[in-house]
């Protein structure tokens, strides 16, 4: 009775949810990475740089961390997409594209 209330506990249900989509998990740990890097070196920044601008830098290198993060996850989902030949098979037939010298010739006929 005791597996019944051990696969519906939040701790497993997020793991499943890890293991499904390690994107999110990416992104966070790159949010923490940059916050934790801009604080540790704000107080050896160079002198001349006025904090507002250090921190418009760290937003930047933020938002990098956010668009890398996206473009592994896209990444990391095409691979999973066309790594199964069944998955494949599921996706719409590609629209065949008549040349010019075809459509000039069915003029004709």
């Amino acid at each position: 009775m005791s597996d019944i209330f051990e696969d519906n506990k939040p701790r497993n249900r997020l793991w499943d949810k890890i293991k499904k989509d390690p994107t999110p998990v990416i992104g966070i740990a790159g949010l923490v990475g940059v916050v934790g890097y801009s604080l540790f070196h704000f107080t050896k920044r160079d002198k001349d740089l006025k904090p507002s601008v250090y921190v418009i830098q760290t937003r930047v290198f933020a938002q990098g961390m956010v668009v890398g993060a996206l473009t592994l996850g896209l990444i990391y989902h095409m691979y999973q997409t066309f790594r199964e030949p069944k998955l494949i098979a599921q996706l719409p037939p590609t629209i065949s594209v008549i040349e010019p010298k075809n459509i000039e010739r069915n003029k004709k006929e």
